[in-house]
């Protein structure tokens, strides 16, 4: 919305190039893309994060949908992999080939894509949750 607009024009008018701009909420993936344009031709990197707490959000933390482009992710990998839940004691998916796996979806992470593929994630991720709310609202309605 209009408030993200600002704000990362007013960031982007301060940022010198090679500097990361994190969108940490849940905005529309169509501004990010036209965001990430506009930035990179001031050199500064754009990075979308779509958050979901999930059924253990309040327990064990949010997990994180990450767009943008992989030399940026990569350098902000710690400040996420601290935000992340973590393992935790939840049984592990079995079959699971961890070790050939990106350990970070496990660690509740994902570089989703480039800049817009986190929110869009989200996107897709709220659709299909709040369509299973919708399900079971109709279900217990009848």
């Amino acid at each position: 919305g209009e408030p993200t607009e600002q704000t990362i024009a007013t960031i982007g008018g301060f940022a010198k190039a090679g500097d990361i701009v994190i969108d940490g909420g849940n905005s529309f993936y169509k501004d990010d893309i036209r965001r990430a344009k506009m930035l990179a031709e001031k050199g500064i990197h754009y990075i979308d994060v779509g958050t979901s707490g999930g059924v253990w959000g309040l327990e064990r933390g949010f997990c994180m949908m990450v767009g943008g482009d992989k030399g940026s992710v990569d350098l902000i990998d710690p400040i996420l992999a601290a935000l992340a839940p973590g393992i935790g004691t939840i049984p592990r998916t079995p079959d699971r080939n961890a070790d050939k796996e990106d350990p970070r979806a496990e660690q509740g992470y994902i570089h989703a894509g480039p800049a817009g593929a986190g929110h869009f994630v989200k996107m897709v991720h709220n659709g299909i949750e709040y369509g299973l709310m919708q399900a079971y609202a109709e279900g217990f309605d009848i």
